[in-house]
């Protein structure tokens, strides 16, 4: 609609509706198409017929192909593969994060399970660091402690002086003979 002809717009007031552009955020998306994007990489698992359908467009006969289409559009392909590659690195554990993680458990004090009077609670803090779980029994309490030769085992890989190896005791070529020749011959 916009003003009636004739009439002005007052320069203090924002543009009406249809002057505006249409709304984009920074990637260059309209707001549907961000819709599109957010149910592809997530609700809609890359099934793009449903995403097109989640973010609101119109179902019909040419759906399939018109979502289809609309992946291989240069800013939401753009757009899909930056947040497919967000979401993916959220999901990944760097040897950082590991490190961190592993450094947190290792520092885990038992002492703040324990109630006050209990006679644990004497035992120095590296003791307790030792106590993998304690389990109540009808002969009193089981205390396992943590595996120091595992530990010895982590910390040797993190810090790179213990290498796994595997030996090989067949070669390709006996691998993809046995398995042309087939069961039983």
């Amino acid at each position: 609609m916009g003003r009636p002809p004739g009439k002005r717009q007052d320069p203090k007031q924002p543009p009406l509706a249809d002057d505006a552009a249409p709304l984009r955020d920074p990637r260059g998306l309209r707001p549907r198409e961000r819709l599109f994007v957010e149910a592809y990489c997530g609700v809609a698992n890359f099934n793009a017929t449903k995403a097109y359908a989640i973010a609101g467009y119109k179902s019909g006969p040419q759906s399939r192909h018109n979502a289809a289409r609309m992946t291989t559009k240069d800013h939401i392909a753009a757009a899909i593969e930056e947040l497919r590659a967000a979401r993916e690195q959220e999901l990944v554990m760097d040897g950082r994060e590991a490190k961190e993680r592993l450094t947190l458990f290792a520092r885990g004090n038992m002492r703040k399970f324990l109630p006050a009077a209990d006679p644990l609670q004497t035992l120095t803090d590296d003791d307790l660091a030792l106590i993998k779980s304690i389990t109540p029994t009808k002969y009193g309490r089981r205390i396992e402690l943590h595996d120091p030769v595992r530990c010895t085992e982590l910390m040797a890989k993190i810090a790179g002086a213990l290498k796994e190896t595997v030996k090989v005791e067949h070669s390709l070529e006996d691998i993809l003979a046995a398995s042309n020749a087939g069961p039983g011959e």
